[in-house]
């Protein structure tokens, strides 16, 4: 919640109803063929085995309505089943209707595919760019400790 949500949680007197996350809040589930199922990497690949072709698929118009860029992307069960789920769970809109580009989070996987070529690609890329990082962080602190500063008194 942003800054203002907050603010007005404090000046109600209601931060002490606030629920915390916890790990099993993480999980991710769908209703689907009548029962509730568990989505993670694994299962969605399963389930969806056609976003395996994503990062092969041609980069699209620069806007489109958020059902014509996941079908595109990850198929259409993936659209019908996840994508119809999440547009009218966030927008309470209709997924052939809202735009691509103006609704996060589908604008943030939009300009992954225009950037990247593929949404895949692209969170590869940036992936191996945080890991790389992180890496050249922790060998810099390494190598600029004082312990082994060739200064040693």
């Amino acid at each position: 919640a942003g800054e203002d949500t907050w603010d007005l949680i404090r000046d109600i007197g209601i931060e002490h109803q606030i629920l915390k996350p916890t790990n099993s809040m993480t999980k991710r589930f769908i209703f689907s063929g009548g029962r509730l199922k568990q989505i993670g990497l694994f299962g969605l690949i399963k389930t969806y085995p056609e976003i395996m072709l994503e990062a092969f698929k041609p980069t699209g118009p620069p806007d489109e309505t958020v059902g014509c860029f996941l079908k595109r992307r990850f198929g259409e069960k993936f659209c019908l089943e996840m994508g119809d789920s999440m547009v009218n769970g966030i927008y309470a809109g209709g997924i052939n209707t809202i735009s691509v580009r103006s609704s996060s989070p589908f604008s943030k996987l939009k300009n992954m595919e225009m950037e990247y070529g593929s949404v895949t690609r692209a969170a590869f890329t940036i992936a191996v760019s945080r890991a790389l990082s992180s890496l050249r962080s922790l060998l810099t602190s390494l190598f600029t400790s004082p312990l082994n500063s060739k200064n040693k008194p």
